[in-house]
């Protein structure tokens, strides 16, 4: 071995204390041993997804005061409000498993851009949708609609309220657990 690499070798080989190699191995098997049990329960929990929502582009925002219009946790971050003067409202909404709006409306429609997780969407009248991370949904002006997070998934989406000049949200009534589970 008379190559670069063959002298190389037989360099770095020589510099090597055995001693040296064997603490290195027995921290690394240490550091396996504690990691194995210190995760030992983490099998035990229900798993819910929240990887997404932590690493996501948007700051999760602010979470909503105590609210009639949702059935749990939720957080906003607006980024467009009426008071920019450009007729839209744009928000990251984001929420805890199993929580949704009610019923209601937007006179001006909305977009909903799902960022993370998995969630539902539906419209009176229509079967209830799973949506994911990467679907679109397009709700006409008046159409009575709710949405929200699966049961086992944090859930966040980008609103987009167009003409907001026509005016705001009206709120309806709650989702029933049929209407959430996709039974009515």
């Amino acid at each position: 071995m008379n190559t670069i690499k063959g002298r190389f070798r037989r360099r770095l080989s020589g510099n090597f204390d055995i001693c040296f190699c064997e603490k290195i191995i027995k921290q690394l098997v240490l550091h396996f041993i504690s990691f194995i049990l210190f995760n030992v329960n983490a099998k035990a929990q229900k798993p819910i997804d929240t990887t997404a929502i932590v690493n996501s582009i948007f700051p999760r925002g602010e979470k909503v005061a105590s609210s009639n219009n949702f059935n749990g946790a939720v957080w906003l971050n607006r980024f467009i409000s009426p008071s920019d003067s450009l007729d839209c409202i744009v928000a990251l909404v984001t929420f805890q498993p199993g929580v949704r709006t009610n019923w209601h409306t937007h006179p001006g429609g909305q977009i909903l851009i799902v960022t993370e997780g998995v969630g539902y969407y539906h419209e009176k009248g229509k079967p209830r949708q799973i949506i994911r991370k990467g679907d679109i949904i397009k709700c006409s002006p008046g159409v009575q609609h709710w949405h929200g997070a699966s049961p086992d998934s944090e859930f966040a989406h980008l609103v987009v309220a167009p003409d907001i000049e026509k005016g705001d949200v009206t709120w309806l009534q709650r989702v029933t657990d049929e209407e959430y589970n996709g039974l009515k």
